[in-house]
């Protein structure tokens, strides 16, 4: 019992506002202990994570309140512009109003974002005395937990059932933010893709937007590719947009992901996709080719990287795109494989020092891959495919897939991880 837990000081009385009738005054201290109960009895809300707060009243400002000062995010529907207002003053991260916005619980999943139903808090679950005082001041609530958002509702019970059948306040949102999350494992995240115009990036950037997210990409040449994915994208219903920037160069690396940042409302994933081959014998090479290699394939995502950090929070995500070839030097690609196995200590090491912020890095090392840059067809592809016991190439799409299981809540345990995908090649 709550009440056990806490002893009030003689000195410290509790002085209620002026004004304040006798049942204003003992419905107070009961509504706040009431609240803290389905806020944090059982499981509870963690810090980060979202509260879903329907209503505007006293007991519904007293849990927004609560969830606020426990570290929770706010969001709260009402009727009426005016108490929204004060509901962000209080420190509501944002207010809906259900009457302007018909799919007012859809836009709730999208600032949530989330994984679905962990289980429920109802009014059941409460004391005897608080149960009894939620029925003399015919208010009911139901929390919902979520992994991310929980939801907390409060209905008047003195409506008839076919009001509670209609009125916005009492939709079944639940099920409405289930549906979301299960169509759309990534809504509201923002991401940028490196490399995005063709190929693996390109294909990455669509299988993110299917998953629900807005998508920025960089291109250093092909803008038309670039304008035709984006436009791909916004058929999707995601926003989109193409940066031109070469993955060879600092001050465009820092500036796309400005830029992206910009245009999204913030960044939430990181894909480090961009890179370039040359295939030659080591005694070939020369030191400006050695150089761009190295640029572009091992540089940028560290740059990348570092611009992206102070943007992501909690759920966070930079995902490496790799090579097999890292593991397993096939034909005159000592140089370039070099390049992409200093990926492996640089994933491993950036998801410790990220860790504690709950942001996760990964690498995924494609292996071969149907792409401009290494074709299926061919005298190469023909021996490559003799190499892979599936016996057949990948396509870009099976390495959008793992990004973008890596993107999603699915994957919030993993972290310094290579993702090989390259039908057996490396066992």
């Amino acid at each position: 019992m709550l009440t056990e837990k806490i002893v009030v000081p003689a000195s410290g009385p509790v002085r209620l506002p002026d004004g304040w009738s006798l049942a204003e005054g003992a419905a107070y201290p009961c509504a706040g202990v009431t609240t803290w109960i389905c806020l944090f009895g059982g499981r509870g809300i963690r810090p980060g994570e979202t509260v879903l707060i329907q209503g505007t009243g006293g007991v519904s400002t007293f849990a927004l309140q609560l969830a606020h000062a426990a570290g929770a995010r706010a969001l709260v529907t009402s009727s009426s512009d005016a108490k929204l207002a004060e509901a962000r003053a209080l420190g509501a991260v944002e207010g809906i109003n259900y009457r302007d916005t018909p799919d007012w619980g859809v836009r709730a999943a999208q600032i949530a974002g989330g994984e679905g139903i962990d289980g429920k808090r109802s009014r059941a679950d409460t004391p005897t005395y608080c149960k009894r005082s939620v029925e003399n001041e015919s208010t009911d609530f139901l929390l919902i937990v979520k992994r991310h958002p929980l939801h907390l509702r409060a209905r008047r019970q003195h409506r008839s059932r076919d009001d509670r059948r209609t009125s916005p306040c009492s939709a079944p949102v639940a099920q409405t933010l289930r549906k979301e999350y299960l169509m759309s494992e990534l809504t509201g995240k923002r991401a940028l893709v490196t490399g995005g115009s063709r190929g693996i990036g390109a294909a990455i950037a669509v299988a993110l937007a299917e998953k629900g997210a807005d998508v920025a990409i960089t291109y250093a040449h092909s803008a038309g590719r670039a304008a035709e994915v984006v436009e791909l994208i916004k058929r999707k219903g995601r926003a989109a947009v193409a940066i031109q920037a070469d993955s060879a160069d600092p001050i465009a690396i820092k500036r796309s992901v400005d830029e992206a940042v910009s245009a999204l409302g913030g960044l939430d994933i990181l894909v480090n996709n961009a890179a370039i081959a040359t295939y030659k014998d080591v005694a070939d090479f020369r030191v400006d080719e050695i150089d761009a290699l190295f640029a572009v394939n091992a540089r940028s995502p560290i740059l990348a990287s570092q611009a992206a950090m102070p943007h992501l929070t909690a759920g966070g995500r930079i995902i490496t795109i790799g090579s097999a070839g890292a593991e397993r030097i096939v034909g005159p690609s000592t140089v370039y494989s070099m390049t992409k196995s200093a990926l492996q200590s640089f994933t491993r090491g950036l998801a410790r020092e990220l860790g504690p912020r709950d942001v996760t890095v990964n690498l995924v090392q494609p292996g071969s891959t149907n792409t401009e840059m290494n074709p299926a067809e061919g005298e190469f592809g023909d021996f490559q495919r003799a190499l892979i016991p599936l016996g057949r190439y990948g396509e870009p799409e099976d390495v959008a897939a793992a990004v973008a299981f890596l993107a999603s809540n699915a994957a919030r345990q993993i972290t310094g991880t290579i993702l090989t995908v390259d039908g057996g090649t490396l066992t």
